[in-house]
């Protein structure tokens, strides 16, 4: 399952049993690669953003995500509230060791039984441009603005095929 595809999906809290908003991002821990919270985006024009720890969550379902609330509210995790999102990675460019712009990173893989991430999609410049999966590995070192990728990685398949 892509990222793309999670993000927008309503967020129902089922003890309440109510939505709380619609997934905006998943917060990632950039050096274990796991996803740690959810951003939760609050309908309406002045909606704000609500950081969900992990753990909350209960399923992912077809149509929306349902998370589990404690009864008592945790303090602010920083981690939680300012930690990297998916969509801070998205745009980066990935370039190889040996110097070989590969493309720009358009979409995140993940596995919908736990959220894992199990690669990346890599777009080729241009409108048109190719699509690319790039397994995830602890070789992979995210940038401020790029990802730099061994080359021995740069196997890379064409989507789809």
């Amino acid at each position: 399952m892509k990222f793309s595809e999670l993000k927008g999906r309503a967020v129902v809290e089922i003890t309440g049993a109510k939505t709380i908003g619609a997934l905006h991002d998943l917060v990632i821990d950039l050096a274990t690669r796991q996803v740690i919270g959810l951003r939760v985006k609050e309908s309406g024009l002045f909606g704000k953003t609500n950081s969900i720890a992990r753990d909350a969550l209960q399923n992912i379902g077809k149509d929306a995500l349902t998370v589990s609330m404690a009864a008592e509210p945790t303090p602010n995790d920083t981690a939680l509230e300012k930690g990297p999102g998916f969509t801070d990675l998205i745009g980066k460019q990935v370039v190889s060791q040996g110097g070989r712009l590969v493309g720009e990173l358009n979409d995140i893989e993940l596995d919908p039984a736990n959220l894992a991430v199990t690669g990346y999609e890599v777009k080729e410049g241009g409108l048109l441009g190719k699509k690319h999966f790039l397994p995830e590995s602890s070789d992979l070192t995210f940038g401020p603005q790029m990802v730099v990728v061994p080359d021995a990685l740069l196997n890379l398949k064409e989507e789809g095929k």
